[in-house]
């Protein structure tokens, strides 16, 4: 069995990495590297980084020790099934080690305490992509004081966290065929996501990431799944009471688009030229119900609409979107085809899934 512990240093990154991604080249490289060495890997969870090495642990067999940050023990065996549920880890082969806080730390320090945590344990610092003047840089400095084996083999420069997405619409001619639809159905639209797919496992979207010449949960592999899994997740983010929903648009494909946008807050647009459309007559005998709207914001009371009510807001008017919802996960097998829609950015992309359940798929570029 292993000792000698080693702890690989990354900085937050930029979303939607893949395998061509310098700092995911390169950290595959330094854990095949500690593979080779007979090393322990430690890791931890709470961000994307630190959850990849949990994954690449497992993916590679290695012997890892994962500290997970927690207020108390409760939250520390919550966090450790959630790892064993997340990343399906042979639990021979990790350990887990709870970081509790210290000297009244409050949640915003928990991370940093983690991290100082991780290389006061490591025999080895292996730093990967620091931001310059960061926390982590800061801890590799002290790593060289005190005489811990720096490893900078694996180093690669720190970008800056550019991620912004773009779709070119405006300047290209529209598909005629998204007038004669004009709003004949109530679409979900979707978008890339920033992490894995709610019904999917840490383990699988990371081995898509580390194996895939482009990122893998982009907004049309997330319509390609909803069409494989035939199933809309509900999401309870951004919903009243945390109830999980569905959410429409009520507008025709050519109004929907108009109000597609970059959300710097979130990282992410607001929709993504990808969806799925249900006939409106039938969608609305399905259970899908119109959002309520109201000018004095969302009261929080326990009514059995709760889950239809939004603010119209004060700097947006959220009515415009004219927003509908379904409250639950939508099992699109039980729909019949001929009331389904999807809606695909590029004529290339509609081509590529036109047998995929028998469901009339149309392109938004001409």
């Amino acid at each position: 069995m292993a000792h000698r512990k080693a702890v690989i240093l990354l900085s937050r990154q930029s979303l939607r990495p893949n395998s061509r991604t310098d700092w995911i080249q390169n950290t595959v490289r330094a854990v095949k590297w500690i593979c080779d060495h007979n090393l322990v890997l430690i890791t931890s969870i709470g961000m994307q980084t630190w959850e990849l090495l949990t994954a690449l642990a497992v993916e590679f067999n290695l012997e890892q020790e994962v500290h997970i940050p927690s207020f108390d023990e409760r939250a520390f065996l919550q966090s450790k099934k959630w790892i064993i549920e997340q990343f399906s880890p042979d639990e021979n082969r990790i350990r887990f080690i709870p970081v509790f806080p210290t000297n009244g730390d409050k949640k915003k320090d928990m991370p940093i305490h983690r991290d100082r945590a991780t290389v006061d344990t490591a025999d080895i610092v292996i730093p990967i992509s620091v931001r310059p003047k960061g926390n982590m840089e800061q801890l590799v400095n002290e790593a060289i004081v005190t005489d811990k084996t720096v490893v900078s083999t694996f180093s690669t420069t720190y970008r800056s966290r550019t991620d912004k997405l773009k779709y070119e619409i405006v300047n290209h001619s529209l598909n005629p065929e998204l007038d004669k639809i004009d709003s004949k159905y109530l679409i979900h639209w979707t978008r890339s996501s920033n992490g894995a797919w709610p019904d999917e496992c840490q383990i699988d979207y990371w081995r898509a990431v580390i194996y895939s010449e482009e990122y893998p949960r982009g907004g049309f592999d997330t319509l390609k799944h909803i069409l494989t899994t035939e199933s809309i997740i509900a999401s309870s983010r951004h919903m009243p009471n945390k109830i999980a929903s569905v959410s429409f648009s009520g507008l025709s494909p050519s109004k929907a688009l108009k109000l597609m946008r970059w959300r710097a807050r979130y990282r992410e647009m607001s929709f993504e030229p990808y969806g799925i459309g249900i006939d409106r007559d039938y969608a609305l005998k399905y259970g899908v119900a119109a959002v309520l709207y109201s000018n004095s914001g969302i009261q929080k009371q326990h009514d059995v609409d709760m889950w239809r009510r939004q603010s119209r807001g004060r700097k947006t008017d959220w009515s415009s979107e004219e927003e509908y919802r379904y409250r639950d996960d939508i099992n699109l097998s039980k729909i019949p085809t001929d009331k389904l829609l999807a809606f695909c950015y590029r004529p290339d992309e509609a081509d590529s899934l036109k047998s995929t359940n028998g469901i009339r798929i149309i392109s938004i570029l001409a």
